[in-house]
C-alpha cells in the first residue's frame, strides 16, 4: 500500500492534512480522508476532526485478484434421506472435527447425488438413513 501524505485537495472542508491511499493494481485511490477542523459545526457541533473511508469493495477485489485460493473437491457427500437428516447433520460435523471436507447434498435422490458427486471429483458418498452407507464413487 502506497499513501501519499503530500496531496493537496481543493475540497472545501478539509483543513489540513488529506490522505489517499492506493494499492497496486487498482487505478484510484482506496483509502481517502484527512482533517476536517470546521466541517462538523456545520451540524451544531463544533469540534475538530480526522477521519477517513475505505473502498472495501475494491480492497477484496485486488486481494481477490491476487490471492484467489485454488478450489479442491470436498472428500465427502453426504446424503440424508427423509427423517435422517439430524443424523447426518452430525456424521458431517464428526469427519470435519477429523480434518474431512464434506459437502451436504440437497437433493433427496442417490442416483442424481452419485451423478453430482462425479461432477464435483468428490470421492465418496455417505446415505444417512436407518442404517450409515459408504458409496465410492467413480470417475
Amino acid at each position: 500500500m502506497i499513501i501519499d501524505l503530500g496531496l493537496v485537495n481543493k475540497t472545501d472542508y478539509y483543513t489540513g492534512l488529506v490522505i489517499k491511499g492506493y494499492l497496486e493494481g487498482y487505478g484510484e485511490e482506496v483509502i481517502s480522508g484527512g482533517r476536517y477542523d470546521k466541517l462538523l459545526s456545520e451540524f451544531g457541533y463544533d469540534t475538530p476532526a480526522v477521519g477517513m473511508a475505505v473502498n472495501v469493495d475494491a480492497v477484496a477485489d485486488v486481494i481477490g485478484k491476487k490471492y484467489t485460493p485454488k478450489a479442491t473437491a470436498p472428500d465427502v457427500l453426504i446424503l440424508a434421506e427423509n427423517g435422517c437428516e439430524a443424523a447426518a447433520v452430525r456424521k458431517a460435523d464428526a469427519l470435519r472435527k477429523t480434518g474431512v471436507c464434506v459437502e451436504y447434498a440437497f437433493m433427496t435422490d442417490p442416483d442424481a447425488a452419485i451423478e453430482y458427486a462425479k461432477c464435483r471429483m468428490i470421492k465418496k458418498l455417505i446415505i444417512i438413513s436407518e442404517q450409515e452407507m459408504t458409496i465410492d464413487v467413480e470417475k
